[in-house]
């Protein structure tokens, strides 16, 4: 209970401040063991690529704190919000290499097709299951830390970004929106260029055209596309309130931050600090995890403020809607991943 008060207090006081940038404590930025008067110090930077008042931004201005603390200063971590090192696909494979440390994004399947496993579709449909696969004991967390493995990474767990919908200039065919075996071809929808993602609206039956992000806003500002998928509630308000008119609360998968170190650089560290770098990570996931559910219907209602209709299914569309991407999607996720890892995924969430 004192931890969860401690970490409320700090995240109140890092919102109030989140105009600033928010680095670590001794403003380091050297990597590796530094001797000075006193004992080893070791200064690391930590990547993230939302601005300073995203979720991710702020809890992990929260964990170089909280780390600095519990080490005495021996741990000594600079953050750079908002892309500040450079674009999230260079960090990660500057991670890799140990040029950088850690860092906290999206999880770029160019880099290893099998970081698509954090996206599986309606594999992760509230945070009440976010919360039991995406923690240290699930098959998820063992196989992603695998693949972190293969790839001179330490997976430190996940944080939740929001359960993704669609934001549609135009509204979609009440008749077919909720329902996947019927096509919902009306209107041409945005698409991150990634091979899961395709996937998925395949299954849902819609009709798509890949678009990187950068170009994703002026794209719906000239009409080139009527909507896109890739964003929950925080993004596509934050984002996009002043490109779209309606919001459809898909919930098909989370719009995750996967937490990752240079594997070679935490191996190297004395065991109680690996023990405390994985202590924060962890409970810097499960906070973002508790606090997601109310962080996006507050943004759900900002939408709403905004003039944006927002649109939700029943709970047994949003069952059947699960289910037939199970029956629809999943099949070919098996071609991907292999048998084993989808059963194993499988075994999370029943």
């Amino acid at each position: 209970m004192r931890k969860r008060s401690r970490f409320l207090i700090a995240f109140i006081c890092i919102m109030l401040v989140a105009g600033t940038m928010l680095t670590g404590c001794g403003g380091g930025s050297t990597t590796g063991p530094v001797e000075e008067d006193g004992p080893q110090v070791w200064n690391m930077r930590l990547s993230t690529q939302n601005p300073v008042d995203f979720s991710d931004s702020l809890i992990m201005a929260w964990a170089v704190q909280e780390i600095y603390d519990r080490s005495d200063g021996a741990l000594n971590i600079t953050h750079f919000p908002a892309g500040a090192l450079g674009d999230y696909i260079p960090i990660f494979e500057e991670v890799m290499q140990g040029t950088v440390d850690i860092i906290v994004g999206t999880a770029p399947t160019t880099v290893d097709p099998m970081m698509a496993m954090v996206v599986v579709p309606y594999l992760i449909t509230s945070y009440e299951v976010g919360g039991t696969v995406w923690t240290e004991g699930s098959n998820f967390f063992e196989m992603f830390d695998g693949v972190a493995a293969n790839n001179n990474l330490k997976f430190l767990g996940v944080l939740p970004g929001g359960l993704m919908g669609i934001g549609m200039r135009v509204p979609l065919n009440p008749d077919t929106v909720w329902d996947f075996d019927q096509p919902t071809e009306e209107h041409l929808i945005r698409l991150p260029p990634l091979w899961i993602l395709q996937s998925l609206a395949d299954g849902m039956q819609v009709r798509t055209t890949a678009i990187p992000f950068a170009d994703l806003y002026p794209a719906l500002m000239t009409g080139v596309v009527d909507g896109w998928i890739g964003g929950g509630p925080e993004l596509n308000y934050v984002g996009f309130r002043d490109a779209i008119n309606y919001f459809y609360d898909f919930r098909y998968m989370d719009d995750s931050f996967s937490m990752f170190m240079n594997r070679d650089l935490y191996y190297s560290l004395p065991v109680e600090y690996q023990r405390i770098i994985s202590d924060v990570f962890t409970e810097a996931s499960m906070n973002a995890i508790e606090a997601q559910t109310e962080r996006s219907e507050y943004f759900i209602q900002q939408l709403i403020d905004y003039g944006i209709e927002v649109h939700r299914p029943t709970q047994v569309q949003r069952d059947n809607m699960r289910e037939a991407a199970i029956r629809r999607i999943w099949p070919g996720l098996r071609d991907n991943f292999g048998d084993e890892v989808m059963d194993r995924l499988m075994q999370d969430v029943m």
